[in-house]
């Protein structure tokens, strides 16, 4: 009586996965089809807009099995890089993650990188979490203590003896209260059409706020659509 082939053991496995392979591939057949009908959708109204925004397109990509899958790829900044410190700039104190979407370059980006950009930053303390889905920023906020040169022994006895002569002159002290505050949109309109950090520092008020300060500011005005990014480091007014 002849042996039965040790072929035929793996017969049964064979069948499972081709129709494994066969089911997928219906599937991706049916994802694709919804895409094409997303990017349709996207490019009637991006027509009704003008023409506004960047176009959509849907590329194949075959792989090297049958069922190869299909990518979307957004020819807008979507592919492009984002400067994330920029985007924890812009955003307020305390956060959640449609607080960081509300910037251009993170919203291109989508979710799916917003929350590898948050364990970043918590693993660099520049977030902390504060409850489920908030977060708090540890800096830009305020120059931190460790950041600040000591004080001289002679400077520390001037700093005693401060007191004693404010108490003498309160008139002085309210008005140093109200050059506290800065008025950014000056600051903005003080400043060259391309600029940098540095450009901003050169204002006295912004200067005396620190660079601290002028990031988030700088963000802000990004976030605005005041000034867009051209390069590292570098602006222009929009």
């Amino acid at each position: 009586m002849p042996r039965p082939r040790k072929d035929d053991l793996f017969a049964p496995l064979r069948r499972q996965a081709a129709n494994v392979l066969a089911a997928l591939a219906h599937e991706i057949q049916k994802r694709e089809a919804e895409l094409r009908a997303l990017v349709q959708q996207a490019e009637g109204w991006r027509a009704a807009l003008g023409g506004g925004g960047r176009s959509i397109r849907l590329a194949a990509r075959r792989g090297r099995r049958a069922g190869g899958g299909a990518a979307v790829r957004a020819s807008g900044r979507s592919g492009s890089r984002i400067d994330w410190d920029e985007v924890l700039a812009s955003v307020p104190a305390r956060f959640g993650v449609d607080d960081v979407l509300k910037h251009p370059g993170a919203r291109a980006k989508g979710r799916a990188q917003i929350y590898p950009a948050l364990t970043r930053w918590e693993a660099a303390k520049k977030v902390r979490r504060i409850g489920k889905g908030k977060y708090e920023r540890t800096t830009g906020t305020s120059p931190s203590r460790a950041a600040r040169p000591k004080p001289s022994p002679r400077r520390r006895k001037r700093r005693t003896a401060a007191p004693a002569k404010r108490r003498g002159a309160p008139k002085r002290g309210k008005a140093a209260a109200q050059n506290g505050r800065v008025s950014w949109d000056d600051v903005l309109k003080s400043l060259p059409a391309k600029f940098g950090a540095g450009d901003v520092l050169k204002n006295p008020a912004a200067a005396a706020k620190g660079s601290a300060q002028i990031y988030p500011a700088i963000g802000r005005w990004v976030a605005a659509k005041r000034v867009k990014k051209i390069a590292k480091g570098q602006y222009q007014k929009a």
